[in-house]
């Protein structure tokens, strides 16, 4: 005879199989009534319970809802994003180097700075002709005494009319070479040279003509001491400067004396004391006098040019 619930609902054969087999299962597993309904329920309220937490209804006694003004939205990350993230970095980076850069500056303009800093991109003229060597000024000769002409080491009178081994070449630009033969005339004796304003000439012994030879210097012996007069003057106003050197007569040209000559309008004898550190097998003489700048033309003589060993 059917039971209750067969007669209520028309089974299959499989379908009725396949509930007393679950019956079988059942009471094999001999699991309380009570307790299989509890297990069923809480099943139930944890399906009901998710569906209400994804649409913010409240589940039981105990539970609250999330109030709007409390969530925090979260942008998703885009190529913008890192795009804006890598400038804001890059401004950052910028300030620190600039900031940096600026303190170094500023550190930089509180040291001492020297005296004598080499100029940049100064030319090898200007910078010898800047050295301390030139920068002493020659001793005057006493009056009354007289340098011994007859035993000057140089084997002829440089800067006279007996001597062709010589010249006076502009020399305005001291990053080129001398170009131009300076204007000149003799004197009583004595090499004058006419200067207008902010005009440079160098005088040179030996200094031959492009077609001529170059004659031999004067050999210096290493230690040796020596002792060079030269008479000098010069009409108002007054040059800039006139500077005197003894050193070798080919290039590389390197100085073994020197000295600035304090010129003024009465003729005067000028001494210059000096000794060749390494010696040298052949040494010339040469002058440079500038004239002032923004200045009436002037004139600079030279004459009795000796070189002795003392």
């Amino acid at each position: 005879m059917a039971s209750a619930e067969e007669r209520e609902v028309q089974l299959s054969a499989v379908e009725r199989e396949l509930l007393q087999r679950a019956r079988e299962q059942r009471d094999a597993e001999a699991v309380p009534d009570a307790l299989r309904r509890r297990m069923l329920q809480r099943a139930l309220e944890d399906e009901a319970g998710g569906e209400r937490g994804l649409t913010g209804a409240v589940a039981g006694a105990g539970s609250a809802a999330v109030a709007a003004t409390e969530l925090v939205v979260v942008p998703a990350w885009t190529w913008r994003s890192t795009v804006q993230w890598l400038s804001a970095a890059a401004c950052v980076v910028l300030m620190l180097f600039g900031a940096r850069q600026l303190l170094w500056s500023w550190l930089d303009t509180r040291k001492p700075q020297a005296e004598s800093r080499p100029r940049s991109g100064a030319s090898a003229a200007e910078r010898l002709l800047d050295a301390p060597l030139f920068r002493s000024p020659a001793a005057v000769l006493p009056a009354g005494q007289a340098p011994p002409a007859s035993a000057s080491l140089f084997p002829e009178q440089p800067f006279s009319v007996h001597s062709a081994a010589w010249q006076v070449r502009r020399w305005d630009d001291l990053s080129v070479a001398p170009a131009g033969a300076a204007t000149h005339e003799f004197s009583a004796g004595a090499l004058c040279v006419p200067l207008a304003a902010g005009q440079r000439v160098l005088g040179g012994w030996p200094w031959a003509a492009a077609d001529g030879v170059v004659p031999r210097g004067v050999p210096l012996a290493a230690g040796r001491p020596y002792r060079l007069y030269l008479k000098a003057w010069a009409e108002e106003p007054l040059p800039a400067q006139l500077l005197v050197g003894v050193g070798h007569a080919r290039l590389p040209f390197s100085a073994a004396a020197g000295a600035r000559i304090a010129v003024t309008a009465e003729p005067q004898t000028f001494v210059i004391d000096f000794s060749s550190a390494n010696g040298d097998p052949s040494a010339g003489i040469a002058f440079l006098a500038t004239a002032r700048r923004e200045a009436e033309p002037t004139r600079v003589c030279v004459s009795d040019v000796v070189l002795v060993e003392r």
